[in-house]
């Protein structure tokens, strides 16, 4: 992901106070450039893999009703899978 990519990001921030009541009528804000927002999507989508992947290698195997059984998946096949569909970093 990368800034112009069409991808959407909502995010919340303390790094700003904005005062409710104001005694002046302006106040500054900060705000990362564009040039340097890269970084930061890079960030936030290898942050969301590794939350991803740790959720399914934390799975365990489970039967649920009608006897319908689920199993967990292994670190093996799930880094064949990892590995067959994950695009090139290059």
């Amino acid at each position: 992901s990368h800034h112009g990519s069409g991808d959407f990001i909502l995010a919340f921030s303390t790094g700003n106070v904005i005062p409710h009541y104001p005694e002046v009528p302006t106040f500054s804000m900060i705000h990362l450039a564009d040039t340097h927002i890269n970084p930061l999507f890079q960030a936030t989508v290898e942050a969301t893999e590794e939350a991803i992947l740790n959720a399914l290698l934390q799975a365990t195997t489970v039967t649920g009703r009608d006897g319908r059984r689920v199993e967990a998946i292994s670190i093996e096949r799930l880094r064949s899978i990892f590995n067959a569909y994950r695009p090139s970093t290059q």
